[in-house]
């Protein structure tokens, strides 16, 4: 129940007008006029889809280039190794 609170809250804001939003009297959780304005907005004034294809874009193709989640601490580990001038055949920082 605790971890629906932050997604309710966000879903309630999103459906008030500014009016209702800045409005120090109102309930949180209380919509009083359902409005879509700002789903509106964010469509008509950003590049919000071309946001989310890319980001859609990036976790499919970008996944397939990376070896699998066993050998992922193995890779930071050597690169903080390299990084660090421990590597085997790496002289070592005075």
């Amino acid at each position: 129940m605790i971890a629906l609170f932050p997604f309710t809250w966000m879903a309630a804001t999103s459906l008030k007008t500014n009016a209702e939003l800045y409005d120090p009297k109102a309930m949180p959780l209380t919509i009083r006029h359902p409005s879509l304005v700002h789903y509106i907005s964010l469509l008509q004034e950003t590049n919000f889809l071309t946001w989310v294809a890319n980001t859609m874009l990036v976790a499919v193709v970008g996944d397939r280039h990376l070896p699998p989640a066993r050998d992922h601490a193995g890779l930071s580990t050597g690169a903080h190794a390299v990084s660090r001038g421990s590597a085997a055949g790496h002289r070592r920082w005075p």
